[in-house]
C-alpha cells in the first residue's frame, strides 16, 4: 500500500532482526539509524512531493520543515538518511503530497554510552574526499559493467593509506562514500532499460536492496553509500541491467 498525502508511516528500529540474522539492540542506547530511503513516485496518484524522516510522527500543527527526498512525478530516487530514533524505538516517514511507495533499507545504527576505549564502529572522516575508482578511466578498465554482472574491487591500498597524524588508523570494517552512476547505455543485443546498482561485501550473499536506481537518459545519479568490506578488504558492485559506468568517492572509513 503506498503512503498517501499528508500521511506518516511508523518504522521500528530497536529490536529489529536484520536479513543477515543480526539484531539491532532493543535498548535505549540505539539513538540513531542509517537508512537508504527510496521513493517510487510513478503511481497513478503520484504527485511532486517531499518525504521526511523524523524520530516522531508528524502532526498537523508541526509538519516537518526539512526533507530527505524531493520527488517529481514519475521519479524513482534513493537517498542515504541518518535519523534519530524516537523514545519508543521507532522512526516516522512523512509524505507531503500524492501517493508514493517507499523502500527502507537499514544500513546501520548509532549507539550511545559506549566504552571510550573501544574503536569498533567508529567513523573516521578523511581530510578530503578521495576517488577510489572510476570505470570511465583507462586505469580502471574504461569499460562499463554489463547487466546482471558483478565486479569486485580491492580497497586494500586505500584502507592502508588512511592515517591520523601519520599513524595508520588500523583495521577497517568498511568505507562511506558517494557512489555515482555516470551513465546508463544500451546492453549489447538489446535496448537500454531502467535498473539499479548495489554494493556489498564480496564474500556476502547478494542483498535484495539497491543503493542507486538508474534511469536511461537521466544523467549522473549519485547517492551516499556505506560499503562493508569482506575479510580481504574487498567490495562488490552488482548492476541489474544496461551498460553502466560508475565511480566511488570515499569520504570516511568505519573502524573494526
Amino acid at each position: 500500500t503506498p503512503l498517501g498525502p499528508a500521511s506518516s508511516l511508523t518504522v521500528p528500529i530497536r529490536g529489529v532482526t536484520l536479513p543477515s540474522g543480526a539484531q539491532i539492540p532493543a535498548n535505549p542506547n540505539v539513538v540513531g539509524a542509517v537508512l537508504n530511503l527510496t521513493g517510487v513516485n510513478n503511481l497513478g496518484a503520484s504527485a511532486t512531493t517531499f518525504v521526511s524522516v523524523t524520530p516522531d510522527p508528524a502532526v498537523a500543527s508541526a509538519l516537518p520543515a526539512t526533507s530527505n527526498l524531493n520527488l517529481t512525478r514519475g521519479q524513482i530516487k534513493p537517498n542515504l538518511v541518518i535519523v534519530p530514533v524516537g523514545s519508543d524505538g521507532t522512526i516516522s516517514i512523512f509524505n507531503e503530497a500524492g501517493s508514493v511507495h517507499l523502500l527502507v533499507d537499514i544500513v546501520g545504527y548509532l549507539l550511545a554510552n559506549q566504552d571510550p576505549s573501544t574503536t569498533t564502529g567508529r567513523v573516521v572522516p578523511l581530510s578530503a574526499p578521495f576517488r577510489v575508482f572510476d570505470t570511465r578511466l583507462p586505469g580502471f578498465g574504461a569499460t562499463p559493467i554489463s547487466g546482471n554482472q558483478r565486479e569486485d574491487w580491492s580497497f586494500a591500498d586505500f584502507a592502508s593509506s588512511v592515517t591520523i597524524g601519520g599513524v595508520p588508523v588500523g583495521q577497517q570494517l568498511g568505507v562511506i562514500g558517494n557512489l555515482t552512476v555516470a551513465s546508463v547505455g544500451a546492453q549489447s543485443g538489446g535496448g537500454a532499460r531502467d535498473g539499479y546498482v548495489t554494493v556489498y561485501p564480496a564474500n556476502a550473499t547478494e542483498p535484495n536492496v539497491s543503493n542507486l536506481n538508474t534511469v536511461v537518459g537521466g544523467g549522473a545519479v549519485p547517492n551516499m553509500a556505506l560499503l562493508t568490506y569482506s575479510g580481504a578488504t574487498t567490495g562488490r558492485v552488482y548492476n541489474y541491467v544496461g551498460a553502466t559506468h560508475y565511480l566511488f568517492d570515499a569520504s570516511a572509513v568505519v573502524l573494526a
